[in-house]
């Protein structure tokens, strides 16, 4: 890895093993987006930037509804090495509590 670390395309994010989630600002709905998938759509040297991204994700249900559907916010997420890919909602929180009983018990 060299520095500064940079990951302004979808290649660079997939070797630094890193996430990204997408939420709709207008109904709060997040996803996490498969960064592996999105390197087969679109090429390793795809922008992940928000403004690229943005060009070509809408929240599905606000279109459906006929609202705003491009009121998106990106986070980026490192992969950690005892965590894996980062997880979002209840599943992360159902995990943190199956960690703390493991813990617990060991």
């Amino acid at each position: 890895m060299h520095s500064p670390f940079i990951e302004d395309t979808l290649g660079e994010k997939l070797d630094a093993k890193s996430g990204l989630s997408v939420s709709c600002l207008t109904c709060r709905r997040t996803v996490m987006l498969d960064i592996a998938d999105l390197v087969r759509r679109l090429g390793r040297d795809y922008s992940c930037m928000p403004f690229a991204l943005t060009k070509l994700l809408y929240c599905r249900e606000c279109r459906e509804s006929h609202r705003e559907d491009r009121n998106l916010q990106f986070t980026d997420y490192a992969a950690t090495p005892k965590l894996g890919p980062p997880q979002v909602g209840l599943a992360a929180e159902m995990n943190w509590e199956m960690d703390a009983l493991r813990r617990a018990s060991a």
